[in-house]
């Protein structure tokens, strides 16, 4: 039984396939406007280090989407109400068992910035 069990780990070992790879560290990164004349980033409040992900699933061998770095930045940024990331490094993730499941796509994490007060509309009347 021990041995049915080790077998059993092993091949489950070698049929899933994954990677976590580091694609990229920048150092100013955004979605958003934002003026870079007069920004001066030791001078600017960041937020703590925040992480945004763009992941997208697998069934059998046919993906629910497209992941993209633009979603993973706008979900960093949203989660910290800012519009710049700053020290932003950029993974991309992938895991598959072969025609079950799996999740690929990419996460962002770095230090959020306001450069800029944001007004909410007034509601319409």
């Amino acid at each position: 039984m021990r041995v049915t069990a080790l077998v059993l780990l092993i091949a489950g070992c070698v049929i899933a396939t994954g990677c976590y790879t580091r694609i990229a560290d920048l150092t100013v990164v955004s979605t958003k406007t934002v003026d870079l004349q007069e920004l001066d980033l030791t001078q600017t409040e960041r937020a703590m280090q925040v992480t945004g992900t763009s992941i997208k699933q697998i069934f059998l061998i046919v993906p629910t989407g497209r992941a993209d770095i633009e979603e993973a930045i706008d979900d960093a940024l949203d989660k910290a109400g800012g519009d710049l990331l700053v020290d932003a490094v950029v993974y991309w993730k992938y895991w598959y068992i072969p025609l079950i499941y799996g999740q690929f796509g990419f996460k962002v994490t770095g230090n959020v910035v306001k450069t800029k007060e944001w007004t909410t509309p007034a509601p319409p009347r």
